[in-house]
Parts: C-alpha cells; sequence; structure tokens
C-alpha cells in the first residue's frame, strides 16, 4: 500500500516536476570530497535497485573512509518502504553500534 502510494505521488506531480529533480541531480557531483566526510556513514540499497544499484552503492562505500554498506534483498529503489522490518533492523543495528563506540 506504501509503495503504491508513493507510485501516485509520482505520476499524480506537476508535469516536469520529476524532469527538473534529476536535472538538478545531473549536475551536483560532489565525490572528489567524499573522503573529506570522517563520521560513520550507513549506505543502504536496494538490490534489485535500477537507478542507485548496488555497485554504485559499493563505490560509495569504498569512497567514504568510514562507511557501511547493507543491501536489501529483493528490494528496489525504497527498500525502506518494500521491507521497512528489515531496514529498521538493519538501522538499529547501525545506532546500536554507533551508541558502543560513544565516549
Amino acid at each position: 500500500a506504501t509503495i503504491k502510494r508513493y507510485e501516485e505521488q509520482v505520476i499524480l506531480s506537476r508535469p516536469g516536476v520529476m524532469q527538473r529533480d534529476l536535472a538538478a541531480c545531473a549536475g551536483f557531483d560532489i565525490s572528489h570530497r567524499l573522503k573529506d566526510i570522517d563520521i560513520p556513514t550507513f549506505v543502504l540499497v536496494g538490490e534489485k535497485d535500477d537507478i542507485i544499484t548496488p555497485k554504485m552503492a559499493a563505490q560509495l562505500k569504498e569512497a567514504l573512509p568510514r562507511a557501511d554498506l547493507a543491501v536489501v534483498k529483493g528490494a528496489h529503489h525504497i527498500p525502506m518502504l518494500e521491507a521497512p522490518e528489515v531496514f529498521n533492523q538493519l538501522l538499529c543495528k547501525f545506532v546500536d553500534w554507533l551508541q558502543r563506540r560513544s565516549p
């Protein structure tokens, strides 16, 4: 039901909104600065995501000095909606890890 609602929102958005969003993203490249992000980072991707592929997510993880990568099996581009229980478990695990590391 949540995925369906998201799809409807995308379909019902004003013409050109998605194109403008994508055009803005296309010109935005900070990859050269990723190495400077010195905080723990959680990279999450759906196994079947064809927008931000698992390969791209793995490259992001490698570029970030303190990143952790999780791939949600069977999920596409919105794993937090497609597999909320799995997402919550992964996020809680990451937050627990952060809390154990804090002074």
